[in-house]
């Protein structure tokens, strides 16, 4: 996770730039970010919406942008390293319908941005709501345009959420953690290890 630096969220302010990393699959969710995107640009005209990914709806969706009259605030970057892009944007949305844990959210987390995800799968053991991000209805547009607004409007808590998420995703997944890990399981194993004495006959 050090590759994502950390460094403090921007005020979102009357113009956030709002990113989402993952495959333009169903199971993803961008069509309810779309739609919450342009509830949000009817109260912050200024804010712009960045996708980052790849997949098969990717036509669908930008045909959605457009028949929402939004394509000059939506930008599709294509495929890029999540690194590149997520010190770029003010706030992290995953709106996925389905998530086993969200290794975007945690890279996001790591680099320093407020998160609002999906309250789905295992994302509850990553984002504390209130605490370390937002957490929202899935499929709920106008549960996820208001979540956004919200941190948009108040820079202060937005930044506060980032700061103690930032902390505890490097607390809880960095490379340090993982290697204390490992070697404690490995200790636990090799004092369980009791070969059975080889005998002759």
């Amino acid at each position: 996770m050090d590759r994502f630096g950390g460094t403090a969220a921007r005020p979102a302010g009357d113009a956030p730039v709002i990113g989402a990393v993952g495959r333009f699959t169903s199971e993803k969710g961008h069509v309810h970010l779309v739609e919450a995107f342009a509830r949000v640009r009817g109260s912050l005209p200024g804010a712009r919406l960045v996708l980052v990914g790849f997949g098969e709806l990717e036509k669908d969706l930008r045909g959605r942008v457009r028949g929402l009259g939004l394509e000059d605030a939506v930008t599709f970057t294509g495929e890029r390293d999540s690194a590149e892009v997520l010190h770029g944007i003010d706030l992290f949305v995953q709106p996925s319908l389905y998530e086993s844990q969200g290794l975007a959210i945690l890279e996001a987390m790591a680099a320093g941005r407020p998160v609002i995800a999906a309250d789905v799968g295992g994302v509850r053991d990553v984002v504390r709501d209130g605490e370390t991000g937002l957490l929202v209805r899935a499929a709920d547009p106008g549960a996820l345009a208001e979540a956004i607004l919200r941190l948009a409007r108040d820079p202060s808590a937005a930044a506060s959420m980032a700061a103690r998420a930032r902390e505890r995703v490097r607390g809880l997944f960095s490379v340090e953690r993982m290697v204390a890990e490992y070697a404690r399981l490995y200790k636990e194993l090799l004092g369980r290890y009791n070969p059975a004495r080889c005998t002759t006959t």
